[in-house]
């Protein structure tokens, strides 16, 4: 396979007509297949010394590096310190020979935040010296070529996320006040946009300690402003206002009374209200709920079994009306795929929802063989309205929370069949 690999890179390298672009998308596929040693043994070294003139790429290259490094870099220490070593060296003085790019400082930046990435995950002390150096590149960049703001928000990521990482709030706070100032001058990005409503929900949290009345006129004002459309309008208006409704649900000492605004969606033979924004989408046989981030927390999915069919485990059959046994056949199927348990309850009798309130399901989570975490969640009934058929539910977690957020719970809670 290495071997494989090798040629085909030097092959695409040699007839490509932009050989930086075949690069970029070689260590994608490699980051993605979990074969980046091998791109990286069959990488020439002249390859790797042409990428300095190439500022753009170089930082697009950085820039991917450091996002794929959190989840992958843990397991791989080696090789992730040798591609991080490789961008360090195609940086060198690139600010010298471009010193009027802007794309020159973001390809430093971006390096620098690959190197942050990779010794938290591979568990180097923290270094936040090392983190504000990432930001003022970006800073750099930002002076040459403001754009859209991309680069200031590269900035207020590296601080956010160094500021989570090293537990450090002074580091957080300085990311806030460049979101402050992006949200000013870019009233349409969206990262600045929602750390402004980061910052609103904090101060209100922060008030409520002091004086609980105080909090939740604020609370309720900011809920009156976000339907005016003050914090913008379109999907940047219903992801704060959702938001702001999860946090009314979670300080529910504040008193203050708030619905989400929802879509209805089909899941199958099943129909769900998701919150409006961009934490929840709907596509196909499919829901997905993302964090902040944009990175997913779970998804929801439905499927059915027809009661004239016969479903096994091992050599012992079970008929498509038998819920019980269905959810033995999941159970073991998910404990194939959750190498490490963590949390567990076996088959047993549970409520779904407020209008499915009869269901045969387990919980399932833990690491699976590579180290990542699920949480299997299923749920088994008899259809109602469906003739001879069975529904299986199944949410699946991606990220380990000790309960269902009160977002997740709504969407659970207003599961009924038909559409």
């Amino acid at each position: 396979m290495k071997k494989l690999i090798a040629v085909l890179l030097l092959a695409s390298l040699a007839t490509a007509q932009d050989p930086q672009e075949k690069i970029l998308k070689a260590l994608a596929a490699a980051m993605e297949s979990g074969r980046l040693a091998d791109v990286l043994d069959a990488m020439p070294e002249y390859v790797w010394d042409e990428m300095g003139d190439h500022p753009e790429t170089l930082y697009e290259i950085a820039n991917l590096c450091a996002q794929s490094a959190t989840a992958a870099a843990g397991g791989d220490a080696t090789t992730w310190n040798r591609v991080t070593e490789r961008l360090e060296s195609s940086c060198g003085d690139i600010t010298d020979e471009f010193d009027d790019s802007a794309m020159a400082h973001a390809a430093r930046g971006a390096t620098k935040l690959c190197r942050c990435r990779v010794n938290a995950a591979t568990g180097v002390t923290f270094d936040a010296t090392l983190w504000k150096a990432a930001a003022n590149e970006f800073l750099a960049a930002h002076k040459k070529q403001a754009g859209k703001g991309e680069y200031l928000e590269d900035a207020a990521r590296t601080l956010a996320s160094a500021g989570r990482i090293g537990g450090d709030p002074s580091l957080e706070a300085q990311g806030l006040e460049l979101c402050a100032t992006g949200a000013k001058s870019f009233p349409r990005n969206e990262y600045f946009v929602a750390r402004r409503h980061f910052a609103m929900l904090n101060s209100i949290l922060a008030m409520s300690k002091k004086k609980r009345g105080e909090a939740k006129r604020m609370l309720k004002k900011y809920l009156a402003d976000i339907e005016a459309g003050k914090y913008g309008t379109g999907d940047l208006r219903s992801t704060a206002h959702t938001r702001a409704v999860t946090f009314a649900i979670l300080h529910k000492e504040l008193g203050v009374k708030a619905k989400y605004v929802t879509e209805k969606v089909g899941l199958g033979l099943l129909t769900v209200d998701i919150p409006l924004g961009k934490q929840w989408k709907a596509k196909g046989a499919r829901i997905r709920q993302y964090d902040e981030d944009g990175r997913l927390i779970r998804t929801f999915r439905a499927s059915k079994y027809r009661w004239d069919t016969n479903y096994y485990l091992g050599t012992k059959r079970f008929g498509g009306d038998n819920i019980k046994g269905l959810a033995r056949i999941g159970e073991m199927d998910v404990l194939t795929v959750v190498t490490k348990v963590s949390r567990r309850r076996k088959v047993r009798r549970t409520k779904l929802s407020k209008k499915i309130r009869s269901t045969v399901g387990f919980e399932i989570g833990g690491l699976d063989e590579d180290g990542d975490y699920l949480c299997y969640r299923w749920f088994y009934f008899q259809s109602e309205k469906s003739k001879l058929t069975s529904i299986k539910l199944s949410v699946v977690d991606y990220q380990e929370q000790k309960k269902i957020d009160p977002e997740a719970a709504f969407v659970i809670a207003s599961i009924r069949e038909g559409r």
